[in-house]
């Protein structure tokens, strides 16, 4: 049995104009969250992976407030990439999950499906594949009650990973496969139902296009032949994360630049576009890749996803509105990595990612840990081409037993913010390393410090050390007196407190 242990940071009732919006941003001690969908119920289910080596998938189900209801675990011990990508509440009331699982360290990897009944445990489980790996990104119930999985495999195919779709029955049963692609590697990283009956995939291809890695976009009909082919993208590396249908009966995809700007692209109906936009987000170490795209219901859009890292290694994501041009509204930096978001029946956003599980309200408020952030916006020529994309068919499938386990959960309340403004200094403090297995450096800013207080928290909330006092822009502390996890390092810097992750390895 797993134990995930959670600890509520904030949880705050904010009230708007037509309706109440709950607020809250929770940690997972050993959880890392791919995908979050709001349920039939108002509240939420997550999927993804333990935090530090990947050897089970993690299911996590949530109240409209955020506090667990139950947890499940699913996976092997002896594997190191067990990791739910992403999970639908299915017409049954019960759960998809789509994943990868490997049985040890050197085991092929495969891609995996897990159908749940509504309290997380397993009705059925199926993995698909053939001798090398094969991965498992995005899946979707379809209208039959069946189910299409998008991801890639290089055990069929042209050569190299080839994008790989699949249509199941009710159980798993493959109805049929395909593998798009050329001699070079090409994935798909998230598929849709389209309004003809048909699917729009999104992902990479090295095989067509202008170069490295284009973001690649196939449309299908109902049985996962090739209507059209598009790439876009530059010389360098491109790549589409997340594709959605629009209301105009276009779509909407997001992914990277050349690694340095999100990329938003719109197209019609038939994939030609209509614009193009590329975000820069100001961090230390740019690494921009937006995961995640849906249109809201005032027509905009919004998108989530990792710019970069600060200098002291720390993930620095961005949630970010737009209008239907793609014009900015307002950017929200968080200081965890965001994987994906969703917007929520309240009309603000559930966000999951790195250990944590986000609610904020329609400007993008959580209550803490995010800041107001400007990001600049262009608009680069993309190089677009219809591609003449190879088709096969054909996939080995096999229904594994695998073990389940449920994890006891518990949630301690604990609000750092308490009324202080955490956001002014958070960008301008640092923590290296970070993770770490001695020391750490707090780096403050180079201010006239008039007081400094630093104190380090377990998941619970107790104190870890004595409280630290300093005047000095640089503080270390030595962490080797306490055990290994995820701790909590509050600064209270002239009336103003930051509360920052820290690693103990």
């Amino acid at each position: 049995m797993k134990k995930i242990t959670i600890v509520l940071i904030v949880f705050a009732l904010i009230g708007s104009k037509t309706q109440a919006q709950i607020t809250f941003v929770k940690f997972y001690s050993n959880a890392n969250g791919y995908s979050v969908q709001q349920t039939s119920d108002g509240g939420y289910i997550m999927t993804g992976s333990n935090y530090y080596n990947y050897t089970h998938i993690n299911l996590i189900k949530t109240n409209a407030n955020g506090d667990t209801l139950w947890t499940r675990t699913y996976g092997h011990d002896l594997g190191d990439y067990d990791i739910g990508y992403s999970v639908q509440q299915t017409n049954d009331g019960g759960y998809i999950i789509v994943a990868t699982i490997a049985s040890s360290n050197t085991s092929p990897i495969h891609l995996y499906l897990i159908k749940t009944n509504s309290t997380g445990d397993t009705l059925w489980t199926k993995t698909y594949g053939s001798t090398g790996n094969d991965y498992g990104y995005s899946v979707k119930q379809t209208l039959d009650s069946g189910f299409i999985i998008a991801g890639a495999t290089d055990s069929l195919g042209a050569g190299g990973y080839d994008a790989f779709l699949i249509k199941t029955n009710s159980i798993g049963d493959t109805l049929w496969t395909k593998t798009y692609g050329g001699i070079n590697d090409d994935e798909a990283k998230s598929v849709e139902l389209t309004t003809d009956g048909g699917y729009i995939i999104t992902g990479y291809t090295n095989s067509f296009g202008a170069g490295d890695n284009d973001v690649y976009l196939i449309k299908t009909d109902s049985i996962g032949d090739t209507l059209w082919t598009k790439t876009f993208g530059s010389v360098n590396y491109d790549i589409g994360y997340s594709v959605r249908q629009t209301s105009d009966g276009g779509f909407i995809l997001v992914g990277t630049y050349n690694l340095v700007y999100f990329c938003l692209i719109k197209t019609n109906s038939i994939g030609d576009t209509l614009w193009t936009k590329n975000y820069y987000a100001n961090v230390t170490n740019n690494n921009a890749q937006a995961y995640s795209v849906q249109q809201t219901i005032d027509g905009g859009y919004i998108f989530a996803g990792t710019a970069g890292n600060w200098v002291d290694g720390t993930s620095q994501s961005m949630l970010i509105k737009t209008n239907s041009m793609g014009d900015t509204l307002w950017t929200k930096y968080y200081s965890d990595g965001i994987n994906f978001v969703q917007q929520s029946t309240d009309g603000g956003y559930i966000v999951t990612g790195e250990s944590s599980l986000i609610k904020t309200d329609s400007t993008g408020n959580s209550g803490c840990r995010w800041s107001n952030s400007s990001i600049s916006l262009y608009s680069f020529p993309t190089l677009i081409s219809n591609t003449s994309t190879i088709i096969k068919s054909g996939c080995m499938v096999s229904s594994p037993s695998e073990p389940v386990g449920s994890g006891g959960t518990f949630v301690i309340t604990r609000c750092f913010s308490a009324g202080i403004n955490e956001i002014k200094t958070i960008e301008d403090i640092s923590i290296f390393p970070n993770p770490a297995s001695n020391l750490i450096t707090i780096s403050l800013p180079a201010t006239n410090i008039k007081s400094c207080s630093i104190n380090l928290y377990d998941m619970l909330g107790e104190k870890m050390l004595p409280s630290y006092s300093t005047y000095s822009t640089q503080t270390t502390i030595d962490l080797s007196s306490i055990p290994q996890g995820i701790y909590f390092l509050e600064v209270m810097m002239d009336n103003e407190k930051v509360v920052r992750k820290v690693v103990k390895m």
